[in-house]
């Protein structure tokens, strides 16, 4: 007797726990919740698949039916069976659907070919102004308050004068996120030894007609005034391929700045302050440094500073290293990898001793970011250091990187 009570008070509980879902003709017994078989943020790279389980909850529980959707289809489509595709880069939301219970996760997708290079050519052009003028018109221009004085005539392409419309393209590097993102910095290892360099602003100088550039050198001067606070001189210096197989470029000073005159002892092109800047003349098309070497400004020794990495991404060779002196314009890039292969060193005893500068590591693979900054004040030995790489976004890595500006 006590047997069939319990049998029936059983099955009365089971009837009591189920029902017909109306939607979907499925029954569903007592679901309180949706299981995903991952439970944190996922990752995962365009082109690639990833399955995603659910189970109803609590144990035991049986629903026959789940309906899956992504918020953002262009970025992971997801499949019938949870099957996660990744598409494009970005994040969005896959959900999944049973019975009025949702359960939601995030999904990131990498593009696993994207590098520093694409990084560096998303950001490209930041400063660029874009004039028009004819060629038989002389005219000046302001670019981010460099200017530049260009006579009529001043132009020729395939040796032919330039009287109708050209373009002019003009790139002003003034401060330090301007030439970290230029993919540039203001390293000097050349004939007067290795040495810090401290600059007052980089800008490049391009002309075009119909698309094409015109002859690189100029039929006339050109003149150039780039703002400065300072009191002093600058050496002016043109990038330019020194290398037979087109694959070596190097700093050399180009004009003389008070006759005009091409400066053949290659020994510095200086250009003094005047009314709020240096102004000089030059007649090729490129890109033009104004700077001068730490030693010459400063007393104090050099050292060579050596960090290696720790955390994400610590392969040298995906990682960029920045040296930036409080409060001057110079960007040192670290490029020779230490004998371990565990870090990067700046070029041997070039770093100025006696400062407080700041660090900055950067890195970008796989469509993935990575950063690491310390502050540090150098001695006056070789230093060894150490960074700590962190996973980040392009935005706060682009944040890291103009920081800078105010240092």
């Amino acid at each position: 007797m006590k047997r069939l009570l319990f049998l029936t008070v059983i099955s009365a509980c089971v009837l009591f726990a189920c029902k017909d879902d109306a939607d979907n003709g499925d029954i569903i017994s007592s679901l309180t919740d949706i299981k995903l078989s991952q439970s944190g943020p996922i990752e995962i790279d365009m082109g690639q698949t990833l399955k995603l389980l659910a189970t109803a909850e609590p144990e035991g529980c049986s629903v026959s039916f789940f309906e899956w959707a992504s918020a953002d289809p262009n970025v992971a489509a997801v499949a019938a069976d949870g099957t996660i595709t990744g598409v494009g880069t970005g994040t969005t939301d896959i959900t999944v659907t049973a019975a009025g219970f949702t359960k939601k996760i995030s999904v990131t997708v990498y593009d696993p070919n994207y590098n520093i290079d694409d990084f560096f050519a998303e950001v490209a052009g930041r400063t660029k102004k874009t004039f028009t003028g004819t060629g038989d018109v002389a005219q000046t221009v302001d670019a981010n308050g460099f200017t530049f004085q260009i006579p009529a005539g001043a132009f020729t392409q395939n040796g032919v004068p330039v009287t109708g419309p050209y373009t002019l393209e003009i790139e002003t590097f003034s401060k330090p996120s301007d030439i970290i993102l230029a993919g540039t910095n203001t390293n000097y290892h050349g004939g007067y030894g290795k040495d810090y360099m401290i600059s007052d602003g980089f800008f490049n100088f391009t002309v075009l007609v119909n698309g094409q550039p015109v002859d690189q050198n100029f039929a006339s001067w050109i003149t150039a005034t780039v703002p400065t606070d300072k009191d002093d001189w600058t050496q002016t210096e043109i990038w330019y391929n020194s290398g037979a197989e087109g694959d070596e470029f190097e700093w050399t000073d180009v004009t003389d700045v008070d006759t005009g005159a091409i400066n053949q002892d290659r020994k510095g092109s200086q250009a003094w302050a005047n009314n709020g800047g240096f102004t000089f003349s030059f007649d090729k098309a490129g890109l033009y440094n104004c700077d001068i070497l730490w030693s010459l400004a400063q007393t104090n020794g050099a050292i060579t500073y050596s960090v290696t990495f720790t955390g994400k991404t610590t392969s040298p060779d995906d990682i960029l290293l920045y040296f930036k002196v409080e409060g001057v314009l110079s960007v040192a890039e670290f490029y020779n990898i230490t004998a371990d292969k565990k870090g990067l060193m700046s070029y041997e005893q070039s770093i100025p001793s006696g400062v407080t500068a700041k660090l900055l590591a950067m890195a970008v693979k796989g469509g993935k970011y990575y950063y690491a900054t310390k502050t540090v004040t150098t001695g006056t030995t070789d230093t060894f250091d150490s960074l700590e790489m962190i996973q980040t976004t392009k935005a706060e890595l682009l944040k890291q990187i103009e920081a800078l500006d105010n240092y």
